[in-house]
């Protein structure tokens, strides 16, 4: 029995053009990011979508739910797939955080998987939480 999966990334944000890194903010859609949502709704509405999952954050939710409508599903929503903890970094533009961690920022940019940010997580450790929350998923919706 095949179980297909989809991964979506949320709509584009403010943040996603300005260089600020947002992490767990809770910052919604911009005009374009509502419109990349749609459009690709409409073109996964004859898929057979049995279920939609979701991080709490505001700009993942409104993405799950536009993607979920055709299918007349609610988003689920799973803490364990919320955004990395950026720590010290949230809210600071890519150019700040390069300034004050110059070696951190170098090694973020060349090879992510050793980094732990400042008051932050590491990508370790939001696989430890994302993996099995993806797991989950898989089991809960086989075939």
């Amino acid at each position: 029995m095949t179980t297909t999966v989809l991964l979506v990334r949320h709509g584009q944000t403010e943040s996603n053009t300005t260089g600020f890194y947002m992490g767990r903010s809770d910052e919604d859609l911009t005009k374009v990011g509502y419109k990349q949502a749609q459009h690709l709704s409409s073109r996964l509405a004859r898929l057979p979508i049995a279920s939609v999952y979701t991080s709490p954050l505001r700009r993942a939710y409104a993405t799950a739910a536009i993607l979920a409508e055709p299918h007349e599903l609610e988003p689920r929503v799973l803490d364990n797939l919320i955004e990395i903890d950026l720590g010290d970094w949230q809210g600071l533009h890519m150019d700040e955080i390069s300034r004050r961690w110059p070696e951190l920022w170098q090694q973020w940019r060349i090879d992510p998987s050793g980094v732990v940010i400042p008051n932050g997580e590491s990508l370790p450790e939001v696989s430890e939480r994302a993996i099995p929350a993806f797991h989950r998923i898989v089991e809960t919706n086989q075939g």
